[in-house]
């Protein structure tokens, strides 16, 4: 049985010349037969990836975010002090990373302010959900690249 890497839940795994697994797993690289069930197999590779990269996104954000707001005691968004023209690099830094918590911010109060509908509130979670994905690609590959994310 072929295996390149797993998340596993329960498990044991042995090596004693032929490879045992035990418990609950889910393959992340190709279709695996369960010892246990016979011919029940799961892969999930694309979408935990995905959801992986979309979860490192948000916490990223969060964390950039929160770090942010904390200091003055506001909630991040594209206001001042997070967003200004006379520091127009910084501004710009500070949007790349904690841009979807912003938007997400700035969306809800906007929507619980009546400034904005059903439909607009949903483009812009979207578009946040697009932001931290491709943030959680961006900080997945550099923890890769830098020896912090290992399997």
């Amino acid at each position: 049985m072929e295996f390149c890497g797993f998340i596993a839940l329960n498990w044991t795994f042995r090596c004693a010349g032929k490879a045992q697994y035990s418990g609950t797993y889910f393959a992340l690289n190709r279709w695996v037969a369960s010892p246990e069930h016979g011919k029940w197999t799961v892969k999930l590779a694309d979408w935990i990836v995905l959801f992986f990269a979309f979860a490192m996104g948000m916490a990223v954000s969060g964390i950039a975010a929160t770090a942010l707001g904390a200091p003055v005691n506001i909630r991040a968004g594209f206001h001042r002090p997070f967003v200004a023209r006379e520091r127009l690099a910084l501004s710009l830094a500070i949007t790349a990373v904690a841009g979807p918590v912003m938007l997400f911010n700035d969306a809800v109060r906007a929507y619980k302010g009546a400034t904005i509908g059903v439909a607009l509130l949903g483009i812009c979670l979207a578009i946040a959900a697009i932001w931290a994905l491709a943030l959680g690609i961006l900080a997945t590959e550099l923890a890769w690249r830098t020896g912090l994310l290992v399997t």
